[in-house]
């Protein structure tokens, strides 16, 4: 039995370092704008995740526990700030695309006042 709580105790505490570290990572790739790197670390995470909630925690005296806690909450403030950094390249994408969606209602609006004939001559023949 005692031995059992050793491993419970050591996986608990492997499975939460793991997922620090792909939160540090996934925040990284949020932080240069590597969305694709970003996702794969959310989805390695999410496999993590539900292996930290299969484990029985009672089994964990208050030191581990506590760090336990420590380390969840470190994933929680990296959390925070990847949703913040989504937030913001999520305005910026909206931004960019309505300035799009401008550039091409002005480029249609001067086509309709400026009729030019589609087979214009490439050369002046009368030189």
């Amino acid at each position: 039995m005692f031995r059992s709580k050793i491993t419970m105790a050591q996986a608990a505490l492997d499975l939460a370092r793991h997922l620090l570290s792909l939160a540090e990572e996934q925040h990284a790739a949020a932080q240069a704008g590597d969305w694709i790197r970003a996702l794969e670390c959310a989805d390695h995470r999410a496999t993590l995740v539900a292996a930290i909630g299969r484990l029985d925690f009672a089994t964990l005296d208050s030191a581990e526990r506590d760090t336990l806690v420590d380390l969840l909450a470190r994933v929680q403030a990296y959390d925070e700030e990847i949703a913040r950094l989504v937030k913001q390249a999520r305005r910026a994408t909206l931004a960019a695309l309505s300035e799009l969606d401008r550039g091409q209602a002005m480029a249609h609006g001067y086509r309709r006042s400026n009729p030019v004939e589609t087979r214009a001559a490439l050369f002046d023949e009368e030189v």
